[in-house]
């Protein structure tokens, strides 16, 4: 009975604990994106690319001051660039 009570406090507690991907990139993404684009994070734009399960494996493209990056977020909540493309290449 107990394994179960433990089992049921954990999944509630996960549950409130859990942000979304886009609130992940949001907190964690969007300012890494700002300076490795050299462009205010007011002009960027991002759009998933990839939603996995949990934060980690998806990926999100970031646009902006004619650049465009693409993220993807880690086992460690982190989001690091993937690959980088400019405008006519």
């Amino acid at each position: 009975m107990n394994h179960y009570i433990a089992a049921a406090c954990f999944v509630l507690v996960n549950a409130c604990t859990t942000i979304s991907m886009e609130d992940s990139f949001q907190s964690k993404g969007i300012e890494l994106a700002a300076v490795e684009l050299s462009c205010p994070k007011e002009q960027l734009v991002a759009q998933v690319l990839q939603r996995a399960a949990h934060c980690a494996g998806s990926r999100m493209s970031v646009s902006g001051c004619s650049k465009k990056v693409v993220y993807i977020c880690l086992f460690s909540g982190e989001w690091t660039q993937v690959r980088e493309f400019w405008p006519g290449s």
